[in-house]
């Protein structure tokens, strides 16, 4: 309805809307005001990661709907099966988390060093579950990676 016409909407009006929305919900760390008040209480320092991540994702969408409405953007196969491998290895990385979770919190809780520790499992453990799902379903190859991250 109405909603879907103003996020769908080029019009100036429209647009100073769009961006008070994203602006409400938050696009920066330091803008997400509104959103991360509401969550920081209930959930602590993981609100506010959630309220920048839903204004992220909210920021995107708009981004999408306009490209694509206006015909500049079209996902082409190789996207399409990029993106789904890439979902593939975000859920092997949530159930991986999952499991190293309870470790990790029991290391959490302690000295300064258990919880360098468990956070380094948690970060470690969870980047490479996720690149390792990636070589497997072949969502990246080492070429690819290399060239990613050479000069020139």
């Amino acid at each position: 309805g109405d909603l879907r016409k103003l996020l769908l909407s080029d019009d100036p009006p429209d647009r100073l809307l769009q961006g008070a929305l994203v602006h409400a919900v938050g696009d920066r760390r330091d803008d997400d005001l509104l959103t991360a008040l509401a969550l920081v209480f209930e959930l602590g320092a993981a609100g506010l990661a959630l309220s920048t991540s839903a204004a992220a994702w909210l920021n995107a969408g708009l981004l999408y709907a306009t490209l694509r409405r206006r015909g500049q953007f079209e996902a082409d196969g190789k996207l399409r099966r990029t993106a789904i491998k890439s979902l593939a290895g975000a859920l092997a990385m949530a159930g991986g988390l999952a499991f190293l979770n309870p470790i990790a919190g029991d290391l959490l809780d302690d000295g300064l060093a258990a919880r360098i520790a468990g956070l380094g499992l948690i970060v470690g453990g969870g980047s490479a579950i996720y690149l390792l799902g990636a070589f497997i379903l072949r969502t990246v190859s080492i070429g690819e990676l290399r060239s990613m991250f050479s000069r020139g």
